[in-house]
């Protein structure tokens, strides 16, 4: 049996004999979407956005702490959370760039966990 890869836009259809091969398969078929463009768009920059505040949350105690002591916050952590805030930007924006649902749909969002 072979089971081709496929993208988030895509699924794969009922097995299929394949003479030429002489292999079983599965087609791959493009899905339809429910959402609008512009609700996938809204779900997948939630997805990110709960990447990036999970991340930010790593550090939060930092901030709060130095915040409730008066202190001056280290400027490794201040950088750091000042990158994580702009890549979320940058994704954000590439993701509202997308002009179809599987463009959205395939989009990688970070990995960070």
């Amino acid at each position: 049996i072979v089971t081709p890869s496929i993208t988030e836009s895509q699924e794969l259809g009922a097995i299929e004999w394949d003479a030429d091969n002489s292999v079983f398969t599965y087609p791959v078929q493009n899905k339809t979407f429910a959402q609008s463009l512009a609700e996938l768009k809204v779900e997948t920059i939630k997805k990110l956005k709960s990447i990036y505040s999970n991340k930010l949350s790593k550090t939060d105690w930092i901030i709060i702490r130095d915040q409730e002591l008066g202190n001056t916050t280290d400027s490794d952590v201040t950088s750091s959370r000042a990158t994580l805030r702009s890549d979320c930007a940058t994704h954000e924006s590439s993701i509202n760039s997308k002009t179809t649902k599987a463009q959205v749909a395939d989009y990688s969002l970070p990995n960070y966990f």
